[in-house]
């Protein structure tokens, strides 16, 4: 397609200004009570309408002013509008200058010297000019010729083509043919939405599509296609107790672990939905941010825990994190797919009334048959990370005198979220090489804050507040980042411990006077060094070394909230530092010596 061309800036200028005063009139609010009508329209000169019967004006196609774009009026910046005063059309061109009038002035180029001419018998008119250009000196530029003729009255022209419903305007504005409702495939192919079947509350079940929650404009969850590689979104919980002990005991909520049970997928567009999502896994998430097995057995809904007068309402069991696994056998010359089976790996926590929202992150993945497990999680290079890609993160895990490592889904994420805590299912994800900042608030009273600095642990509020999953795993040696961006779970050779600096910290100290703990942890920083190996025209990165620093700092109670819960900050950075390699090292062999080398005693005994 071709470039269009950049309009001149005062055109520019007055088309925005065009498009601003239409954006303003579409995006007023209309009225509460406006009905649907025709939009709004200019009123209308009838004295300007000639009598019925009369001739309308001729139309001017010269089109010699194209900037008149205002009837009777001044056109701003059209030096060419006849209703324009001079004065005004002076100040134009002392200012931003004038808009483009037309197209270029049509002339004749003469080969011979201007006064070789005294007249030219060719018409003139308002869209053209009939010009002499001057001939050069030299001898072949002295005879008689025209180069051109772009005379307009004697060139080629566009008639004026009649309107309405003549055959040729029949033939571009014909109406195509309804298409027919499209019959069920016996397969499905890229991009097909899942044919599914979703479970009603009289027990039926009602025919549609397989949708996970995806954010919409803002960061409440929506609707959406599992075509989605992950999102993470927030679910609305009613404020009163009835309300919301209602939605946490509705099986089919998105809250409830059952609603994803109860639904099926089909194989196909065309089959009866049958394939159960299996629940392949349940972990359980504690306001620390730690996860520990569910109980074994069939799902269950969530329960709910009454108000009471220390606590608003708890919901139990909600879903906090949904990572969806389908698998498919597709036909490799036709990409025709039948589903073979659907599961996902749940992560279940606890939401309160007062939270006013429940996060929930959600995932899906797509999975040959007969792909294995480990071909089921992404790596981030080959074998060297790619910049930007996750920073692959586990923890070290022992079975039968063996060792391996529990990585992480989406790669090491950093404590983030707000209002009421760090959220475990809402962290910041650190992509290799990106320095990575994040925050999120500890909410204590006063009491809180000194029994927790009484407690000897420094890094006690941060624990309380759910951020410490990570220090916490770093100190007793757990926490692993990936060497490569291919660092193989299976062998944990290919993974680096993250070391803790001045750990233990020394214990915080609780000034009474000044309602002040000292030595508090209130974050840390994530320092990684990272180098180059291999070939310098494809250097593969890595992570060298990864060393986490807490922050230590004071947090006071503000005396002026009576008792109240009062925010502190926690702050969280991952930094990436290259370490200074040099110039790349030399792969050559050494050059030959020019001279072969003798033996001392090749001569020997004569010399």
């Amino acid at each position: 397609m071709a470039a269009q061309p950049r309009q001149p800036r005062p055109l520019r200028r007055l088309a925005a200004a065009r498009l601003l005063a239409v954006a303003v009139l579409v995006l007023a609010p209309a009225p509460a009570a406006a009905q649907a009508g025709p939009p709004p329209t200019y009123p209308i000169d009838w004295a300007a309408v000639p009598a019925a019967g009369g001739a309308a004006p001729a139309k001017d196609l010269a089109g010699s002013c194209l900037c008149d774009l205002l009837n009777a009026t001044c056109t701003p910046y059209c030096c060419c509008d006849p209703d324009c005063p001079a004065g005004v059309v002076a100040a134009f061109q002392a200012g931003a200058g004038c808009l483009p009038e037309g197209p270029p002035q049509q002339q004749l180029d003469y080969c011979t010297p201007a006064e070789a001419f005294a007249q030219v018998n060719l018409p003139g008119g308002d869209f053209y000019r009939i010009g002499k250009r001057a001939a050069g000196e030299a001898l072949l530029t002295q005879l008689l010729c025209i180069s051109g003729d772009n005379n307009p009255s004697l060139g080629a022209t566009y008639p004026d083509p009649p309107t309405g419903e003549t055959p040729a305007n029949a033939a571009v504005t014909a109406c195509g043919a309804s298409p027919a409702a499209p019959a069920p495939r016996g397969a499905y192919y890229f991009g097909d939405a899942l044919a599914a079947a979703v479970p009603l509350a009289s027990g039926a079940t009602a025919a549609g599509r397989f949708s996970v929650p995806q954010p919409g404009v803002t960061a409440a969850c929506a609707g959406g296609l599992s075509e989605a590689d992950a999102a993470t979104c927030r679910l609305p919980v009613p404020p009163d107790d009835a309300s919301f002990r209602a939605l946490c005991l509705d099986p089919l909520s998105p809250l409830s672990p059952l609603s994803i049970a109860y639904t099926q997928l089909a194989a196909n567009p065309a089959a009866v939905p049958a394939i159960n999502i299996t629940i392949a896994s349940a972990s359980l998430l504690d306001a620390a941010g730690a996860l520990a097995a569910a109980p074994a057995g069939p799902p269950a809904a969530p329960a709910y825990v009454p108000r009471t007068v220390s606590a608003p309402p708890v919901c139990t069991g909600v879903v906090a994190r949904a990572d969806y696994l389908i698998r498919y056998a597709a036909d490799a010359a036709t990409g025709a797919a039948q589903l073979a089976s659907a599961s996902v790996d749940l992560v279940l926590s606890n939401v309160s009334a007062a939270d006013g929202g429940a996060r929930v992150a959600v995932s899906v993945s797509w999975a040959d048959a007969a792909a294995p497990a480990a071909a089921l999680r992404p790596l981030s290079g080959a074998p060297g990370y790619l910049q930007g890609f996750p920073l692959l993160a586990g923890l070290r895990a022992a079975a039968g005198g063996k060792v391996a490592v529990a990585r992480f889904r989406g790669g090491l994420a950093l404590p983030a979220g707000g209002g009421g805590g760090c959220d475990p299912m809402g962290g910041a994800h650190v992509g290799f090489g990106y320095n990575t900042t994040s925050a999120c608030t500890a909410l204590l009273t006063a009491a809180q804050l000194a029994a927790l600095c009484a407690s000897g642990d420094a890094a006690a509020p941060l624990r309380a507040a759910g951020g410490a999953a990570l220090l916490d795993a770093a100190a007793s040696g757990a926490a692993l980042v990936g060497a490569w961006g291919s660092s193989d779970a299976a062998n944990a050779a290919e993974w680096l411990p993250v070391a803790v600096a001045g750990w233990p910290p020394p214990a915080p100290a609780w000034d009474a006077a000044a309602r002040r703990c000292d030595g508090v942890i209130t974050g840390f920083e994530l320092r990684l060094a990272t180098g180059l190996a291999a070939s310098a025209s494809n250097p593969q990165s890595k992570v060298l070394h990864a060393q986490l620093c807490p922050t230590l700092g004071s947090w006071t109670a503000d005396a002026s909230l009576a008792g109240g819960a009062q925010p502190y900050p926690l702050r969280f950075a991952a930094r990436f530092a290259a370490i200074d390699q040099g110039a790349p090292a030399a792969a050559l062999r050494p050059a030959p010596p020019l001279v072969v080398p003798l033996p001392p005693d090749l001569f020997y005994p004569f010399l």
